[in-house]
């Protein structure tokens, strides 16, 4: 669905948590989009004018259950 804004392919990666109480892998799949103009919108939305991290405060109107599982 990204693959025309990405550079690279999604890199598979895992983690074995070593924790006595843990002792699992965890996997999670990574894939970085190139900085283009079609995604200034998103930036404004969830980075404030100094370039910190937020949560836009309408969040319940920009996310469905789908999109959240993404």
């Amino acid at each position: 669905m990204f693959q025309e804004y990405c550079g690279t392919g999604p890199l598979n990666l895992s983690y074995f948590d070593t924790r006595i109480n843990k002792n699992k892998i965890y996997k999670s799949i990574k894939f970085q989009t190139l900085s283009l103009p079609c995604f200034n919108i998103y930036r404004k939305l969830f980075y404030n004018s100094e370039g910190k991290k937020i949560l836009p405060t309408n969040i319940e109107n920009l996310l469905t259950s789908k999109g959240l599982a993404y």
